[in-house]
């Protein structure tokens, strides 16, 4: 199938086809959508080396192990690569947000107000892992607490490994506040491995496979532009590339560096003047 460029985005050709119509926004509002349930590229280098070897272990003190760091760095992918290769050593995993944890009226877990506890409930099943992601949300401190209480008793009667503990949180425990001192003390004894901001390297990498998943084709010497003058986080590129992505589908156009200052003015740092698009910034 031929392959086709409009606005800078790569795409199937359809010629001979008449399409309905949408407006650049009504485009935007529905790929933002779609993209909502694909996972953001994830690349594995340096900054996130130390997170992989500690899930490639068979075995955590206690079954516990705290991933932390900014928005953006990698921990939701590498939980959700973890997860997999249990299951493919048959084990179940149980994938939770730290928000939807609460304690029913009966002082029973449950989860988005579906029971936890009971003959058939989800902690009963055996060779189960737990993944509870972002921790900074967490309402019902009482609830993590009995969970993890529960997790422990029912390890007790299980050969190891039993029930592990995945977590998650921008924070490590010994810096996230807490109400419940016994729960500070039980989190702060769980080994907290940072996933760290990429380097040069990841950063560029990041950044390219951040346009090629939305199929924008921005010219080199934009990218580089980009480069120097975003703020050096993971989030910041997540977040620089959605904004381009819906600017140039509204617009109908490519990704120019005069577009990228509009769009991201608030993220550049040290940005001179945007000139007019020159044959550098040509990507046909």
């Amino acid at each position: 199938m031929a392959e086709t460029r409009t606005h800078g985005r790569k795409g199937p050709s359809q010629a001979g086809q008449k399409q309905p119509e949408k407006s650049g926004a009504q485009m935007a509002l529905a790929l933002a959508a779609e993209r909502g349930t694909r996972e953001r590229p994830f690349i594995a280098a340096q900054a996130n080396a130390q997170a992989r070897s500690w899930l490639a272990r068979p075995r955590w003190p206690a079954e516990r192990l705290w991933l932390w760091g900014n928005a953006g760095v990698g921990k939701t992918h590498l939980m959700h690569a973890w997860a997999r290769e249990q299951e493919t050593r048959g084990r179940k995993v149980q994938w939770l947000q730290a928000g939807g944890l609460t304690l029913d009226s009966l002082g029973q877990i449950c989860v988005a107000g579906v029971p936890w506890e009971g003959e058939h409930a989800p902690l009963m099943a055996p060779g189960l892992d737990i993944v509870i992601d972002n921790i900074e949300t967490l309402a019902d401190e009482a609830a993590l607490l009995h969970l993890l209480n529960h997790v422990q008793h029912l390890n007790a009667g299980l050969a190891p490994p039993g029930h592990r503990l995945l977590l998650a949180a921008r924070l490590p425990p010994a810096r996230q506040v807490f109400t419940l001192p016994d729960l500070a003390s039980r989190l702060r004894a769980i080994p907290a491995v940072e996933v760290q901001e990429p380097d040069d390297r990841l950063r560029s990498s990041l950044l390219l496979s951040l346009l090629a998943a939305r199929q924008l084709v921005v010219a080199p010497t934009v990218i580089e532009w980009l480069e120097r003058h975003l703020p050096r986080t993971a989030q910041a590129l997540i977040t620089s590339v959605d904004r381009l992505d819906a600017l140039a589908l509204a617009r109908g156009a490519p990704v120019t560096r005069a577009l990228a200052a509009e769009g991201l003015a608030d993220l550049l740092t040290a940005v001179e003047e945007p000139e007019v698009a020159d044959e550098e910034e040509k990507t046909t």
